[in-house]
């Protein structure tokens, strides 16, 4: 049983992922928004999509054009949006476990390059804060040491998730940028 679909969740997503388009991605790969190309992969959309999303926790393709390739690079991106109030955090939250069907959840799927965490505020359509990670380092560090982080448990999707601490994520160096000035 996956986190329960939720229409106001999917509208704050949507529009979330269009701010970041100017507000975050043009930072992270130093480019004019002009530059980027996203492609969604959404469960609903097909066969190649579901495996990226379902089975591979990947949100986005986002492709880079830069002057001195022929081709765009493309990068497999994990997105991740809260609300402004939950700005206060500083955390990242990876879904580990979902207890109700005893399959593995994000953790166990994550093949995304980079994870892009950020807060939205909707009313505004600015992203208060955010943060990209490099998403193999975090594995790998896991696997190597156990990790000092809490852990919850959601009771609407009956997952448990692991929670990452900014600074945590730092001291371990699988932070790729991290918006400037906040």
């Amino acid at each position: 049983m996956p986190t329960a679909y939720s229409d106001d969740n999917q509208k704050f997503s949507d529009k979330a992922h269009v701010a970041a388009q100017t507000q975050i991605y043009p930072m992270l790969f130093n480019v004019e928004p002009e530059q980027l190309r996203f492609t969604t992969t959404s469960l609903s959309l097909g066969a190649r999509e579901r495996i990226l999303d379902g089975e591979m926790a990947i949100d986005r393709i986002v492709s880079v054009k830069v002057t001195w390739f022929k081709a765009e690079i493309e990068f497999t991106i994990q997105e991740r949006f809260r609300r402004k109030q939950f700005v206060k955090y500083q955390d990242i939250t990876i879904t580990e476990w979902n207890d109700a069907t005893n399959l593995k959840s994000e953790l166990f799927k994550l093949n995304a390059g980079i994870f892009v965490y950020g807060y939205f505020d909707i009313e505004n359509k600015n992203m208060i804060d955010w943060i990209a990670i490099d998403t193999p380092a975090l594995l790998r560090q896991l696997v190597i040491k156990e990790p000092d982080i809490n852990r919850g448990n959601n009771p609407r999707s009956k997952q448990s998730f692991l929670v990452f601490d900014f600074n945590y994520l730092s001291d371990i160096g699988a932070v790729i940028y991290r918006k400037p000035d906040f």
